[in-house]
């Protein structure tokens, strides 16, 4: 039978105290005990608190199982990887340029992967690097490369030996601030024999055991790390072999907005630089996904299920993948255009660092979308139109009632508009 004296509501020091006192008066050896004035209040406050202590820990504990609850990113990263989502990780910040060099004796001209440039912004200096080589011949006295993609970063390398002797052997990243799209695995093996390029994948479709893929898992320090298949679903690396990671590791959105570029490396012997034009600025660098939106995207990312069908199923799959660099998407389709056209998927993106989308972009926008849909040649990407709100206030104040100035408390009205025009209007479906 329940004993009436017992309380299991309230779990706080003083009332698992005073909850104690109530048990024990009413236990036949105790009912006339003075609780308050003895030794046996002592032990009383050992035992309540040792029982808050234990609620604390449990309900914490109970709090990072669930997505909802958890304050701990290890906790968030370890729910979302069982939805099969990815946090987000820096982002390089990428400008387009053209460059120019005099003939200088040569048929041909190599610009290698991870040749490095330099700029600057109200930040500070950044280092730009090349992700792949180009080849250019000379035309009226020049070798031009035209609309060379530039990454801020710099390359590095990471070198892990596969040892199956090693329980739970793990490839973790050496580097916090990596740019995982720029990720570059290569196996080798029979001591450098045989060289296969591993190509990163994101679901076990299409996979077989010949097949060089690996995967890309968050772990709890904001690091990441890479996971090979098992022999079934995906290649497995054969005991021994050398595994080399080559990644860019970036200050994110601090190296945006960088228009002005020169070259820190030399380029062949005699070759002198002449002139770099700036195409486009640096731009679409972002920060490592917070707390929140890993919280907020991981469900609806598991909700598209890998396929594109639904107009929610695109916009979370751009957003998964592309956070950061795009600030909003919205969907409809080729119906709504005029001219129609059906069957079309029309994606408008509004970039986070500009008004218009860059046409590379656009581009990875497309490429990465092919892979979702089961026709090819459906989508179009656009841009979207804006409406500018110019707004004319009068802010009345008492001087003296505050030590800011004129200058500061116009700043601060200014900046409250901006964020919340940030906030609530500069996204699509919201109204002013």
């Amino acid at each position: 039978m329940a004993n009436a004296a017992l309380n299991l509501v309230s779990l706080d020091f003083n009332s698992v105290k005073n909850n104690l006192i109530s048990f024990l008066s009413s236990q036949e050896a105790f009912k006339d005990y003075n609780f308050s004035g003895s030794n046996i209040n002592v032990l009383l406050d050992l035992l309540a608190y040792n029982t808050n202590l234990n609620a604390f820990y449990l309900n914490m504990m109970a709090s990072e199982m669930f997505l909802d609850s958890a304050q701990l990113r290890a906790s968030v990263v370890s729910r979302a990887k069982e939805l099969n989502y990815t946090p987000r990780s820096f982002k390089s910040s990428r400008a387009l340029v053209n460059i120019q060099f005099p003939q200088a004796n040569l048929s041909v001209l190599e610009i290698p992967a991870g040749t490095q440039f330099s700029g600057k912004n109200a930040n500070g200096s950044f280092t730009f690097s090349s992700n792949n080589s180009v080849f250019s011949y000379p035309s009226g006295g020049y070798f031009t490369v035209n609309n060379y993609v530039i990454y801020e970063g710099t390359t590095i390398n990471d070198s892990f030996v596969v040892d199956y002797g090693i329980e739970g052997q793990q490839f973790i990243l050496s580097n916090l601030n990596i740019d995982t799209d720029t990720l570059s695995v290569a196996v080798l093996e029979n001591n450098g024999a045989n060289t296969i390029q591993y190509n990163q994948a994101t679901s076990l479709f299409g996979l077989n055991d010949t097949s060089p893929a690996f995967f890309v898992q968050a772990i709890a320090d904001t690091s990441y790390e890479i996971v090979f298949g098992d022999g079934l679903f995906g290649r497995k690396p054969i005991n021994g072999a050398s595994v080399i990671v080559k990644y860019i590791v970036t200050h994110g959105s601090k190296g945006n907005g960088v228009e002005q570029f020169t070259l820190s490396d030399s380029i062949g012997n005699t070759v002198l630089i002449t002139d770099i034009t700036t195409v486009s600025k640096s731009l679409n660098g972002a920060d490592q996904e917070s707390i929140e939106s890993v919280r907020y995207k991981s469900p609806r990312y598991f909700a598209t299920q890998q396929r594109a069908v639904s107009s929610d199923d695109y916009s979370s799959l751009i957003i998964s993948k592309f956070g950061g660099q795009i600030d909003d998407v919205v969907i409809y389709g080729g119906q709504d255009l005029e001219p129609k056209q059906y069957g079309r998927v029309v994606v408008c993106v509004k970039p986070t660092n500009s008004v218009i989308a860059p046409d590379y972009l656009k581009e990875d926008v497309e490429n990465y979308l092919l892979d979702y849909i089961a026709l090819p040649n459906r989508i179009i990407v656009t841009d979207p139109e804006y409406y500018y709100i110019d707004v004319d206030s009068t802010v009345q104040y008492n001087r003296n009632t505050t030590t800011k100035s004129a200058l500061d408390i116009k700043n601060y009205i200014v900046s409250r508009i901006l964020q919340y025009s940030k906030d609530h209007i500069e996204k699509f479906g919201n109204d002013f």
